[in-house]
């Protein structure tokens, strides 16, 4: 079992491929199981890497309490040790807020970004979140972890065509130890870092459904105060996109990847992209 020993505890990973590295962080209440579909679809091209957050799956779980910055300077130890270049990092939900702490913290060890079904505030001034946030400190309360995954299950995969995965998700999502949870999801909650769009300078893509959470309104914001920012929407997904529309996703992911690719050979020969072309040929034009 591939385990990286840090501080004070212990990740486990998984490693598959060959190339330029990528990192997958997954959401609360989750693991590597999450990015199954894009370990298979990224690791023939890539050198894939997925580890489990403190807490979750099977990295240790010590008392919190936790908080995102603790988690991102876990994984920029991890990468400091294991990786000598800098990855692509692809962050699910709270894994998103996790990437932005990373990008903030060691910009220099993230190549690009990818924030999947994730904003960069918990907005708790919002009727609608402090609903979802009650719901949860509920469930965590009454509920033993296995009636919370199928509570979880039925909301994220509601149709009758998703009853494997929402089997799957059950399954997986039930082993959740309780106080590492909790831990996690006041960390996730107390969250308020993420607002600042300045930090960012990598390219960054915002993968996103217009059933998630966080509304589209929000990131679209925020993306126009990022000098590199983009966002795609997905259709027919809800909050797990990976799990509910991975073929899409793989899709957008990679194509997102290749943008990079030029963009940095663009730099490296001091050649004009696509992009660049047609600004040049409206700034000719007068328009």
């Amino acid at each position: 079992m591939p385990l990286h020993h840090l501080r004070d505890i212990s990740l486990y990973y998984e490693r598959s491929g060959k190339g330029e590295p990528l990192l997958f962080v997954h959401g609360l209440g989750a693991s590597t199981w999450t990015w199954e579909s894009q370990v298979n679809y990224f690791s023939a091209n890539f050198d894939v890497w997925v580890p489990d957050l403190r807490g979750h799956g099977q990295s240790s779980k010590p008392n919190g309490p936790y908080s995102m910055e603790l988690f991102a300077q876990d994984l920029i130890q991890f990468i400091q040790d294991n990786m000598d270049q800098a990855p692509h990092i692809i962050g699910l939900s709270m894994g998103g807020i996790v990437a932005f702490e990373m990008v903030k913290n060691a910009p220099e060890l993230v190549k690009s970004l990818v924030i999947v079904n994730s904003g960069p505030e918990i907005q708790l001034d919002s009727w609608f979140y402090q609903m979802l946030l009650g719901q949860r400190e509920w469930y965590m309360m009454w509920l033993s972890m296995e009636s919370f995954a199928r509570n979880l299950a039925y909301r994220l995969f509601p149709e009758t065509s998703q009853s494997e995965i929402r089997n799957r998700f059950i399954h997986h999502w039930s082993k959740n130890d309780k106080k590492a949870y909790r831990a996690s999801f006041r960390a996730m909650t107390d969250w308020r870092g993420g607002n600042n769009p300045s930090v960012i300078h990598c390219p960054t893509l915002f993968i996103s459904t217009p059933n998630d959470y966080t509304p589209v309104a929000l990131k679209e914001d925020y993306i126009r105060r990022m000098p590199r920012g983009q966002l795609q929407l997905i259709q027919d997904s809800r909050h797990i996109t990976p799990l509910d529309q991975p073929d899409a996703f793989n899709r957008v992911l990679l194509d997102f990847l290749q943008e990079v690719e030029v963009w940095d050979w663009a730099q490296k020969n001091h050649a004009l992209v696509p992009d660049d072309l047609a600004k040049l040929d409206k700034a000719l034009l007068g328009l």
